[in-house]
């Protein structure tokens, strides 16, 4: 080692530590005053200990590459790859790849020793860690890794806790292990269900190391589960099973390994109590609320798979489509029930084909029963919760559907049907309303003898409901007191003439079939409120001789809500001056 003088440009050839302190001292000239500081040695060296240890080193190994011993290099021997170090200084204020920096920190014997922080770093950890690496981390003592087969440690591992193995990252799985189903995908028509295509469905059965629904016991090694591991080879693993063995715990929920493998479409045994047409089983787990009497992306089955199935394994007889009692089928409205879950609001998507066929006691099939199921059922009906029987209904339905009924001919020139009206509102009644106040029948229904008629959407279409022909009204509006004379007809086309008064003129108005096809709203008042059915003297106008102004059908001779067309049917000759 060559040393240079600074004070005299002298070169020593320096063979020790000893030597080369002798030779620095020597660099001042004889007489002159002595350094106030000592010379540097062994043993004050007061940085950290160079006479023993790890830096028991020649002074030229940290100092020869510089004109001054202030300047040193830590990382020649302390060598680095600069990314990882970089990594795990990211929580070190002031840090830089610099030898002045790594001294600030690590003065010590040892090299002052300070633990890495790892926040952000999900990858790349073999570069450090693994055998051969600067900071190799394996083999653990006692143990021998498995063949890594080229992944790197944070596959399987995370930096929270070295000896808890996650496994692999996502949900991988073993295509051996699916679960096959047979299922029945329902196409609609309306609110009912048209057809059932059946499908086969191959159901996967992911993995998902990072669960938090597992104890960690389970991941304390790779072979708990897989057991050729030691091989390099994990299929196939065995999830409940392995706990079963290990004497653990079932996971507490599913979703986080298996929320892809739900099926779609009805699955499960033929419903028989009551059967379906066309038959299908009763659980549908891709259920969707429906609104408006139109399906909506809201899932119905929200809740983990766990509040109606037990895990396949926790039982020597459980299957997936066991139940929570750990021997019958799973069961989803008791299942909520129990868990103190609320019911779904909406019925259509799973019970469309459920609606019961007969017309008694009440006619499920008829337009005006076209509504979600739970507007008038709720669970369990008169049954329980684990035999739900929905009979009972406790309330009138939403919506309901009008029109849709054959016009006879006349008042029709040719066969035609009525157009209707979809999603109109059912009245608003009042708790502990009977059906028979305002239908015929104690089961609601059809013949209805009363509506309130506030909904802009009936006061717009009288003809859904009141054109000739219609079987939705109990009794025909108009005021005949005979059959003979028109009693009965929804629009009395039967009758010959009418007796118009107004503003004090009258006269006797002839009308062939009513003015067919003009609708009622355009000549007569719609009537407020809940409005019953009144019949013969009941729609003669009030007054002498009936000659009065107001009646059940008073013509209030609103112009602006007749077409030109229909003014032209009283007066031909256009309206009077």
């Amino acid at each position: 080692m060559i040393v240079y003088c600074h004070k005299t440009s002298s070169r020593v050839r320096a063979i020790s530590l000893g030597a080369l302190l002798l030779a620095l001292a020597a660099c001042s000239p004889a007489g002159r005053e002595a350094p106030r500081n000592p010379a540097v040695n062994a043993s004050n060296h007061t940085f950290f200990a160079i006479a023993s240890g790890p830096h028991a080193q020649d002074c030229n190994t940290c100092h020869g590459a510089f004109p001054t011993f202030k300047q040193f290099d830590c990382l020649g021997c302390h060598v680095h790859q600069q990314a990882p170090t970089d990594s795990v200084h990211r929580a070190v204020s002031n840090y830089s790849y610099s030898s002045a920096a790594c001294y600030s920190c690590h003065q010590a014997a040892d090299g002052g020793k300070q633990v890495f922080s790892h926040p952000g770093i999900t990858a790349n950890c073999a570069s450090c860690h693994d055998v051969g690496a600067a900071f190799a981390a394996l083999p653990v003592s006692g143990s021998t890794h498995p063949p890594m087969v080229g992944a790197d440690c944070a596959a399987c591992h995370t930096t929270a806790d070295w000896t808890r193995s996650t496994g692999p990252a996502g949900t991988p799985s073993d295509p051996s292990r699916s679960v096959s189903v047979e299922a029945l995908v329902p196409a609609y028509s309306g609110i009912f269900i048209a057809s059932l295509t059946p499908r086969t469905e191959l159901l996967p059965m992911p993995m998902n190391h990072g669960t938090t629904s597992t104890p960690a016991g389970a991941f304390s090694s790779c072979l708990n589960c897989h057991l050729k591991a030691n091989t390099g080879t994990y299929y196939p693993g065995e999830f409940h099973a392995s706990l079963a063995n290990l004497g653990l715990a079932q996971p507490t929920g599913c979703l986080e390994c298996h929320a892809g493998s739900v099926p779609a479409g009805f699955v499960g045994p033929l419903a028989t109590n009551p059967g379906r047409a066309p038959p299908s089983g009763e659980m549908k787990h891709d259920a969707v609320a429906w609104l408006n009497l139109q399906p909506t992306p809201a899932p119905l089955v929200a809740n983990d798979c766990a509040v109606c199935h037990v895990a396949p394994s926790q039982t020597s007889r459980a299957k997936w489509g066991t139940g929570r009692s750990g021997t019958g089928p799973a069961l989803f409205h008791f299942s909520l029930t129990q868990a103190l879950a609320p019911q779904p609001g909406s019925c259509i998507d799973c019970h469309a084909n459920s609606r019961p066929v007969a017309k008694s006691p009440f006619d499920h099939t008829a337009p005006g029963a076209l509504t979600d199921c739970n507007s008038c059922h709720a669970l369990p009906g008169t049954g329980t919760a684990a035999a739900p029987d929905w009979l009972g209904a406790s309330a009138s339905p939403q919506f309901i559907t009008v029109g849709g009924f054959p016009i006879p001919q006349p008042p029709a020139a040719a066969p035609a049907t009525q157009g209707g009206i979809n999603n109109l509102p059912h009245p608003t009644l009042s708790a502990g309303t009977s059906c028979t106040t305002c239908h015929a029948d104690a089961s609601g229904g059809k013949n209805a003898n009363g509506y309130d008629h506030a909904s802009p959407l009936a006061t717009a279409s009288c003809a859904a409901c009141h054109e000739a022909g219609s079987n939705l009204v109990g009794t025909g509006w108009n005021n005949a007191v005979s059959e003979s004379a028109g009693a009965g007809d929804l629009r009395p086309f039967t009758l010959a003439s009418v007796y118009a008064y107004f503003s004090g003129n009258s006269r006797t108005v002839t009308y062939p079939n009513h003015f067919y096809p003009i609708d009622c709203n355009q000549c007569h008042t719609v009537p407020a409120g809940i409005s019953h059915v009144t019949t013969g003297d009941a729609y003669l106008r009030i007054g002498s001789g009936g000659n009065g102004s107001s009646g059940a059908w008073v013509f209030p001779h609103i112009q602006g809500k007749m077409a030109t067309s229909t003014c032209l049917v009283c007066h031909p000759n256009g309206p009077p001056g």
